[in-house]
């Protein structure tokens, strides 16, 4: 409902008054027991339990359904991040059976209802309802308040799913969004059996002012379970290095919040509270050869009983790290003993003791073994580049590149090493090497080979990480069904994957022929105490003739500028692996996280590549590949990747 109020100023020496401007108020908030005129709305600011007023309003006049009730949401104030409380007090309430019939005498309100949101949930829909179940919902909620904010998040999804019992926007997810449009005219129907039958009670008890003890959300009461784990280590690990994880069989009736290691002396491993085992020391065969460690879980119900954590190290070689020589020459020894973590802890954490090493000396060793450690040597990059021999050279270097390992930690280490060769090719031109040196022109070149391998395992990552995936769509073969459903001789994942690349570049823009898409919401999922915020997008490939396959998948959740998330199978929200397909409700695409605990998103990972073809020398037969690549997908040897391209790339046979 729009208001268009005139604004005057006063203005000149006589007192004139010169009309200035037209502002619109655009009022999307509705204060809706039934619909309630003239009430006092006020907009609080909350940090922990304290409130701050942030402005007021009052609810609308009106004739109709669609015109009382209405008031500011004052989306100017609110933050993201921060949790507000609309308060709604007094007025009349023209709709007190909530049969979308106006009243011709309305009932007084004499007591308050309330709605809880995030400022990015309300920015998001643009529209509250301030209703009973919003009352409800708060009730429930507010003994939480002066908890972190994941945990009030958490705990206004659970309140929503006791008492919103169907979805009621047609993503099928029960959230805030259903919350937000709730209308008690049309959506009685929607609730849970509990708090559909006694509905009209609420109502009367707000009405009158009447004191109503909610039941709060229910205190957990089941302990975690956990069972012993055995874990064989090599030597020589890199500080930092996740191992394994502990056994959680069961994690009770709430999240984990801590887990403990007990028998840790000397610090040297350390357990997140997602079981993740991570190496603190560096170990060595000849020191030690076994931990014997225990563990306990703890949720909001109380601590699990001990389990064990044996750790058996085991020996590499004869002669152990400790007796490599401390010189370039001890460090290309280990090089090529594939002794990448000893590399990376002396190169990183006893630097002064390789005197005889420059700093670009140093820098080019941390690289190589950071490309070791994932998995690939730059012989193996160059010779899959030779072998790319399928329908496109590129198509077939991605799968040839992409086949074996987990592409989360290829990127993760590959971009390790893009950091290093980095620091040693900082203000020179690789294309002209004729002042360069051995090591700055290697340098130059191994860049290139590691942002071309970075970027092809992204794309295996926009297809789900499935090497099969990539390989029937470098071959040009449907796997979905017995047709090739587009015609266009690609597998249909790929195509719901350059769908969700035109999505999140523009929402405006149409995906291919024979393809549409579906926006389905905000999809939160949460690991460490961090919540990343998604956006579902349900892509639907095919035709009429042969029917359509439905893929789910994840966009990044900003205003503008979006990309594609890199996803990893399928999990929960809280990223729970399962062998469950993706049904956009209880189980997504997985997210992947980086090592600095970010989502992994194609935009920023394609940007890195940017001029990787100025990387080459002039003349060379690896620019000439390499330039091809790029022509294949951007139409020019010169050209830039981006999104726009790189989705009309992955739709072509």
């Amino acid at each position: 409902m729009r208001y268009i109020v005139l604004v005057f100023l006063l203005l000149g020496c006589g007192g004139n008054i010169i009309p200035d401007a037209t502002v619109t108020f655009i009022k999307n908030g509705k204060a809706q027991l039934g619909v309630m005129s003239e009430a006092t709305v006020k907009l609080y600011e909350l940090t922990n339990e304290d409130k701050k007023l942030l402005a007021t309003d009052v609810s609308s006049n009106g004739t109709s359904i669609e015109t009382i009730g209405n008031f500011r949401l004052f989306v100017e104030k609110l933050e993201n991040d921060k949790f507000y409380l609309y308060e709604i007090s007094e007025g009349k309430d023209y709709d007190v059976e909530d049969d979308g019939v106006v009243n011709d005498t309305p009932t007084r309100n004499r007591g308050k209802f309330h709605l809880l949101a995030k400022g990015s949930d309300i920015k998001t829909l643009n529209q509250a309802n301030v209703t009973v179940v919003s009352e409800i919902v708060y009730q429930k909620v507010k003994a939480f308040l002066s908890t972190d904010s994941l945990n009030i998040e958490n705990e206004i999804q659970k309140a929503l799913e006791t008492v919103i019992g169907s979805d009621l926007t047609g993503d099928n997810i029960i959230g805030m969004a259903d919350l937000l449009k709730y209308n008690p005219i049309i959506h009685k129907d929607k609730l849970t059996e509990t708090y559909r039958s006694n509905l009209t009670q609420h109502l009367d008890n707000i009405l009158n002012d009447r004191a109503v003890e909610y039941e709060p959300n229910p205190e957990s009461v089941i302990k975690p379970s956990v069972s012993d784990v055995h874990l064989e280590l090599f030597e020589n690990l890199a500080v930092g290095t996740l191992v394994g994880d502990v056994n959680i069989s069961d994690k009770g009736d709430s999240n984990i919040t801590k887990i403990d290691l007990l028998g840790n002396v000397n610090g040297s491993f350390e357990v997140n509270k997602e079981g993740n085992i991570k190496v603190l020391v560096y170990l060595d065969y000849e020191s030690r050869t076994a931990y014997n460690l225990r563990y306990t879980a703890t949720n909001d119900a109380g601590t699990s009983t001990e389990a064990l954590l044996t750790i058996q190290i085991k020996n590499i070689f004869e002669n152990t790290g400790s007796d490599y020589a401390k010189s370039e020459a001890g460090i290309q020894t280990a090089l090529d003993n594939g002794d990448n973590d000893f590399i990376l802890n002396e190169l990183l954490n006893n630097r002064a003791d390789y005197a005889d090493m420059g700093d670009d000396e140093v820098n080019v060793n941390i690289a190589a073994a950071y490309i070791g450690k994932s998995s690939y040597t730059v012989f193996d990059i160059v010779g899959a580049m030779n072998n790319s021999d399928k329908n496109s050279s590129f198509n077939g270097f991605i799968d040839s590149i992409t086949n074996n390992g987990n592409s989360v930690e290829i990127i993760d280490n590959l971009n390790e090493a893009d950091k290093y060769y980095s620091e040693v090719v900082a203000g020179l031109d690789c294309n002209n090497t004729s002042g360069l040196s051995a090591l700055e022109k290697e340098s130059c070149v191994n860049l290139g080979l590691v942002r071309l391998t970075s970027l092809s395992n992204s794309i295996k990552l926009l297809f789900g990480g499935e090497s099969t995936t990539v390989s029937k769509w470098s071959e040009g073969v449907d796997i979905n069904s017995s047709e090739d459903l587009n015609g266009n001789g690609v597998v249909d994942e790929a195509d719901a994957s350059s769908c969700a690349v035109v999505y999140a570049n523009n929402p405006n823009n149409s995906c291919r022929e024979g393809s549409s898409y579906t926006y389905r919401g905000k999809v939160t999922f949460t690991a460490n105490n961090k919540a990343y915020i998604t956006t579902l997008i349900e892509v639907d490939v095919g035709s009429s003739t042969y029917g359509y396959n439905t893929f789910y998948k994840l966009v990044t959740n900003k205003a503008n500028n979006n990309s594609p998330l890199l996803t990893s199978g399928v999990c929960s929200k809280d990223f729970t692996k399962t062998n469950n397909s993706s049904d956009g409700i209880n189980y997504f695409p997985c997210p992947t996280l980086d090592n600095s605990a970010l989502l992994m998103e194609l935009k920023s990972n394609i940007e890195q590549g940017a001029n990787i073809q100025a990387l080459f020398p002039a003349g060379s037969e690896t620019k000439e590949t390499v330039g091809n690549y790029l022509k294949n997908i951007t139409g020019s040897t010169e050209g830039t990747i981006g999104l726009d391209n790189l989705s009309g790339y992955l739709q072509r046979d």
